[in-house]
């Protein structure tokens, strides 16, 4: 009796692996159209570049396996082909709708710096440090972003769409730019004048050098904790040194400064005035 619930189950498996089988293999779920779906643009619309693009040469670009199984194809290529040629967008995911559609998420990816080339040119860079733009002039809109001093990133000869390699910088803007953003301090990227670094022996030697639009000035000192270095030094601008014009009367004669062990529990931020 046993064996033969056994062998009933066992058939009844087979069975329905192979329905399986037939009905994912089946024409029915082919790729057949592929969608676009901007999830975020810039907050800023008129400088928005993702609602530009055309989402019909996306998906042109994206060269999608249509007629294969939706269930079995790699998008992982069309990933890069689109953020290729479409740098200000950033895919999000690929969604499959059943039975035949796949529809493509694509969010807006944020310009953080500028950095100038030798050949005069500027490249504007987001916080993965990936190309968004290459341009012998600049409108007032990328104008304003924080320079970054050339020599600590190399950006000759980089093409639009590309990333430039430099792990510590992009972790570095990316937790500047979560500093200053943050919902304690809101302020953005371009109340930065401009970001230097001075490398040094190990992570903890390095400076990052930021030179605010009113003069003051930021050092974070070593490149660990960097996000609780951000928010400190920020929150410190916003809610003392720049409102308090008694003690600091000429911001421009104003050094914030963190050291390389600073944690927001026992860290202290010092402020510096130049002689």
């Amino acid at each position: 009796m046993l064996k033969s619930k056994r062998k009933l189950v066992i058939t009844l498996s087979v069975v329905g692996v192979i329905i399986l089988l037939l009905i994912l293999s089946s024409a029915l779920f082919s790729l057949k159209t592929v969608t676009v779906d901007f999830a975020t643009i810039n907050s800023d619309s008129a400088n928005s570049v993702l609602i530009n693009y055309d989402k019909d040469e996306i998906v042109k670009v994206g060269n999608f396996a249509y007629n294969k199984n939706i269930l079995f194809i790699s998008y992982s290529g069309a990933k890069d082909r689109i953020e290729k040629a479409f740098p200000f967008a950033k895919v999000q995911g690929f969604t499959r709708h059943f039975p035949s559609s796949v529809v493509v998420t694509l969010t807006e990816r944020e310009p953080v710096i500028k950095v100038a080339r030798t050949d005069g040119k500027w490249v504007i860079l987001d916080d993965e440090l990936k190309v968004l733009m290459i341009s012998n002039s600049l409108s007032e809109y990328y104008a304003n972003l924080p320079t970054l001093d050339s020599t600590a990133l190399n950006v000759n000869g980089v093409e639009e769409g590309s990333f430039v390699s430099s792990n510590y910088l992009s972790e570095a803007l990316h937790n500047i730019k979560r500093g200053i953003t943050d919902n304690d301090v809101n302020l953005n990227m371009k109340t930065i004048s401009s970001i230097s670094i001075e490398p040094g022996e190990s992570s903890l030697n390095y400076h990052i050098n930021i030179v605010l639009n009113d003069g003051c000035k930021i050092v974070l000192k070593g490149l660990n904790n960097l996000a609780e270095k951000s928010l400190g030094t920020f929150k410190r601008y916003k809610t003392d040194v720049r409102t308090n014009t008694t003690t600091y009367p000429d911001i421009t004669k104003v050094t914030i400064s963190v050291e390389s062990d600073y944690t927001l529990k026992n860290g202290i931020i010092s402020v510096k005035i130049a002689s």
